[in-house]
């Protein structure tokens, strides 16, 4: 009997021993899998020189859309949703638009390119989307302009192409310009 014993007992050590093989086998297995997974993770860390996208989506703490970044321009969203600001660039000009919190215009920064200079305006909008207030540089030369609630100038201070009533040919005129102009766009009024 204490042959069968002992056999047991040397059965049941070449177990233990078996055992205690497959248990360093899985941890050195899972040891060399956390050490490729580290490395692969150090190795990433690095910046990339370049990020390649259609379209960046921005959103806020509960998920909303706040800004979204697109080739045409960067729009800033509102929390209601609605476009409040945006940096275009199109073709061949570009622009700064701010809304009121209906998503309406009321301001605008442009950048026109012309011929001979780049013409750069802000443009001022009433509650009805209207042009209201335009200051701008015309050839390098300022005005401003405001505008009647149907968009029809009434009076301009600065550099302006006006057209002659009687013969229809337009005329430059000087930054000293203050011009008043009636219902109709004619001028009623100017100095110099």
């Amino acid at each position: 009997m204490q042959r069968d014993g002992l056999a047991e007992i040397v059965d049941r050590l070449e177990r233990l021993e078996a055992a205690s093989r497959r248990w360093r086998v899985l941890a050195l297995s899972a040891l060399s899998v956390v050490s490729l997974l580290l490395l692969t993770a150090a190795a990433s860390s690095q910046v990339a020189d370049e990020l390649r996208t259609r379209q960046v989506v921005i959103v806020s703490a509960d998920g909303s859309m706040r800004a979204i970044l697109d080739a045409t321009g960067l729009y800033l969203l509102g929390a209601e949703g609605r476009v409040r600001g945006r940096f275009v660039h199109f073709g061949t000009h570009g622009w700064i638009d701010l809304a009121d919190e209906d998503g309406k215009p009321r301001m605008r920064l442009n950048v026109y390119p012309k011929l001979v200079t780049p013409s750069p305006s802000m443009v001022f909008y009433d509650s009805h989307s209207k042009e209201r207030v335009k200051l701008a540089l015309e050839q390098g030369a300022p005005s401003l302009t405001l505008l009647d609630s149907a968009e029809v100038p009434r009076s301009v201070l600065g550099y302006a192409i006006l057209e002659a009533p009687r013969t229809g040919v337009k005329e430059q005129h000087p930054e000293s310009l203050l011009l008043l102009l009636g219902n109709d766009g004619r001028p009623i009024w100017k100095a110099p």
